[in-house]
């Protein structure tokens, strides 16, 4: 698990593990557009970083009740391959069904819609989707 400070200004990750997801300059940078862009919203110190696949990072909202957290976006970010995966929360399915923003996305049903960037920034154009499922996560928790 990777944890997350931040002072008002700067963010500091910092590892608890030795086996901890690594991050490519790209997802780094990901990472903390994520955190800048939610830090309004929700506490950051109960969202972390998990590697539940060899494909891909989690970031992924502290539980009461699941041990591995709520996934709230999986990534992955190369200099040959961008993409993000959002929780799509069952109300905001229909509203993002045909959306541009999911278009790589061929399964619907799946709970993650893959989004594809061009660029780490790009993260500003999903705020809505995870700004609903988090407040759909906090709901669940009743953080």
């Amino acid at each position: 698990m990777m944890i997350f400070e931040f002072d008002g200004k700067d963010l500091k990750i910092t590892s608890e593990f030795e086996h901890d997801a690594s991050l490519t300059v790209e997802e780094d940078s990901f990472v903390k557009a994520v955190l800048n862009m939610l830090k309004d919203y929700t506490d950051i110190n109960q969202l972390f970083l998990i590697k539940k696949s060899n494909d891909y990072t989690t970031l992924a909202v502290k539980s009461k009740v699941l041990e591995r957290g709520h996934d709230l976006i999986r990534f992955k970010l190369t200099p040959r391959t961008m993409w993000a995966a959002v929780w799509i929360t069952p109300e905001t399915r229909e509203q993002y069904f045909d959306s541009e923003l999911f278009s790589s996305q061929k399964n619907k049903n799946q709970l993650h819609w893959k989004s594809k960037l061009n660029s780490p920034e790009d993260v500003s154009k999903l705020k809505d989707v995870l700004l609903s499922a988090l407040e759909d996560i906090k709901r669940v928790e009743k953080l």
